[in-house]
């Protein structure tokens, strides 16, 4: 099984390599399990939930307002990006947002990385989106009025769907860098060599999205873009770095900003749409021409300077001056202005 320098080590140097094997992959799990735990804050802690939809125990972070004040809190619904699960260690940012707020916090894993078809945007990761709500309201005291729902890349996708079939549920909700178009991912990631999300792509949706196959009918079920004018009225905050989709690196440009801008056209009046083709020049060369340069200050952004801003109603697009990335402090400091109105 192994060899050290052309001699076999026999039955018992393959079994010590292999024992050897497993128990460094036992440690490297581990670590890597620490390290996610060091990343939260304290008072955040793993919970178990069960799914209305099939009976299965699924996963999230959840935390309880870190002061008692005795009243309604208000509840962040954060999401998971693409390639992770409920425990990822970049999501302890929107811990820390709801924490310093005396918030209701709640992470689930809506079955996890986007590499099965149950994840992806179904309508099981969905429904496991929607329990983590009841969870929290049961747990915790929640303002009905004041729940948000954010995410980032995969999980700005999934909260575009999830915010598209229960929109009376959101009082505001914040997507950066979303995939909102599944076919024309799948088109970019092949054309860019991103292997990875074609072949995740493929597994959540059956197959190559092949012009008139039954992949490419779910790869539609699967796109926000399918269902965005059911959130007509909903205040959204759409958000992308001017680079996302230039970037050498997987991690920093993997979805092009057409994915945001084509979400916010969708809902805009028409006469506050980005045309056509200043979305053609914005997503090709990565600049804002000075004519349409954004010239106020959103200090919330911190570093990631605002570039172009357009609004129409309650839906805001931002391009900022970065990748495929999220500016957690200003994803929450524009949720918490908004409040949902009561039903009467």
């Amino acid at each position: 099984m192994g060899r050290v320098r052309g001699r076999s080590l026999g039955f018992m140097g393959s079994v010590w390599i292999s024992a050897f094997g497993v128990a460094t992959a036992l440690l490297g799990l581990l670590v890597a399990t620490a390290t996610a735990a060091k990343s939260w804050p304290d008072g955040v802690e793993r919970i178990e939930i069960r799914s209305s939809l099939d009976g299965s125990i699924q996963p999230a972070m959840f935390a309880m307002p870190e002061r008692s004040t005795g009243s309604a809190r208000p509840l962040l619904v954060a999401l998971h990006s693409w390639s992770s699960g409920y425990d990822q260690p970049l999501s302890a940012l929107w811990a820390q947002e709801a924490r310093s707020r005396n918030w209701v916090f709640i992470h689930p894993d809506f079955r996890g990385a986007n590499t099965n078809p149950q994840a992806g945007g179904s309508e099981t990761a969905i429904r496991d989106v929607l329990d983590a709500v009841d969870e929290a309201r049961r747990r915790a005291k929640v303002d009905p009025r004041r729940i948000y729902l954010a995410g980032y890349s995969g999980g700005g996708h999934a909260a575009l769907l999830v915010a598209s079939k229960s929109s009376e549920i959101w009082a505001a909700v914040s997507v950066w860098s979303p995939i909102t178009d599944l076919l024309a991912w799948h088109r970019e990631s092949e054309a860019r060599g991103f292997d990875r999300y074609v072949g995740d792509i493929e597994a959540i949706c059956g197959g190559v999205p092949a012009p008139g196959s039954r992949a490419e009918q779910e790869c539609f079920r699967r796109s926000p873009l399918s269902f965005l004018t059911a959130m007509k009225g909903l205040p959204l905050d759409l958000n992308t770095g001017i680079r996302d989709g230039h970037a050498p690196r997987v991690e920093s440009g993997t979805v092009p900003i057409s994915h945001t801008i084509r979400a916010f056209n969708l809902l805009a009046d028409p006469r506050d749409r980005v045309p056509f083709g200043l979305l053609s020049a914005l997503e090709s060369e990565a600049r804002v021409p000075a004519a349409q340069a954004f010239l106020g200050t959103d200090r919330s952004y911190g570093a990631h300077r605002v570039l172009f801003r357009r609004s129409s109603g309650p839906v805001r697009l931002t391009l900022f001056d970065g990748d495929h990335e999220v500016v957690h402090p200003a994803a929450v400091a524009w949720l918490e202005r908004h409040q949902r109105a009561e039903r009467r």
